[in-house]
């Protein structure tokens, strides 16, 4: 399912697949979040649909931190970003790639990126804008690599991935022209709509609890344009103030916080983990039951000593 908000939806699909969303929060009324599971070396893109009818988005798109590509999506219409142009008739596709790491305490002179990118961040900042007038001629344009790395172990980023470019398989595309002029009603700094789409390997995801049991991101289906995911709203999240000059990286709090179960949601998972959790009681009780028997003796009974009869006597049985 996309990750919608106000009129936009977002979804990142990696080999025809729409990867799935976990511990979708509602940040503020203009920012959404959610975690993804990331596979090393896989490529992927990102979808964006617009539903509003009244105006059109211009979305920026931001890997790690980094300024990677700029969308114009027209209303009730959808586009798609696959990569970095290299040049003006190509794109290098987005590929998950393995955070490098290093030792500050051998290599104490190596930056740590970390400190000035965002690693393990999507981030899409939309903006309203009126509809383009004209498309200028074709001009030069190459944005060039995505560098994130290498981070400090300090970092306690070991075993993350980074957003990278598989330049090996560049794509033709048609040539690039402005997208030509327009008016935005809103600012970069202070978007209609944003978007933190935070990604991890599947086993740190499933280690922090954000994947519930017995779910994997195989298990979904091929990408269909679908219902919005459920969201969990935070109530007391402030809104991100105009002007800052970073925004606040999700992954860093999400990485300490256990995803809640959303309400409806793998009904039927729940219910075939409270089976098996009854049934190992069970196996447990009766394991039990069998320690607590224990072979006890028999209770043995004192006799008494024969009482001697003389012959003739007579004994009162009354």
């Amino acid at each position: 399912m996309p990750l919608a908000h106000r009129g936009v939806q977002v979804s990142i699909i990696c080999e025809g697949r729409e990867l799935p969303l976990y511990d979708v929060t509602e940040q503020s009324d203009a920012v959404i979040s959610a975690c993804i599971p990331s596979k090393e070396g896989k490529r992927f893109k990102v979808l964006l649909r617009n539903s509003l009818t009244d105006h059109e988005m211009s979305c920026r798109l931001f890997m790690d931190g980094q300024r990677a590509d700029k969308k114009h999506v027209r209303g009730n219409s959808q586009d798609e970003s696959r990569g970095v142009r290299t040049s003006p008739s190509t794109i290098a596709p987005y590929q998950f790639k393995k955070l490098e790491v290093f030792d500050p305490d051998s290599v104490p002179d190596t930056i740590d990126s970390a400190a000035t990118s965002s690693p393990g961040l999507i981030e899409i900042k939309c903006l309203r804008a009126t509809a383009v007038l004209k498309r200028p001629d074709l001009v030069p344009y190459a944005v060039g690599a995505l560098k994130t790395g290498p981070v400090s172990e300090r970092s306690k980023k070991a075993g993350w991935h980074c957003v990278g470019l598989d330049t090996k398989s560049q794509i033709r595309v048609a040539p690039y022209h402005t997208p030509g002029s327009s008016t935005k009603l809103d600012s970069e700094r202070n978007p209609y709509v944003t978007f933190w789409i935070s990604y991890k390997p599947e086993e740190l995801l499933r280690a922090q609890g954000m994947i519930p049991p017995g779910e994997t991101s195989a298990s979904h289906e091929p990408y269909s344009l679908g219902p919005p995911s459920r969201i969990r709203r935070r109530s007391t999240r402030a809104p991100t103030a105009s002007g800052s000059k970073r925004m606040r990286d999700p992954s860093a709090t999400q990485s300490t916080v256990k995803a809640e179960m959303q309400d409806g949601q793998d009904l039927e998972g729940r219910q075939r983990r409270i089976r098996e959790l009854q049934a190992g009681i069970s196996q447990s009780q009766a394991e039990l039951d069998e320690l607590m028997i224990v072979e006890r003796p028999a209770k043995r009974v004192k006799k008494e000593a024969p009482v001697p009869w003389v012959p003739g006597e007579v004994i009162d049985l009354t």
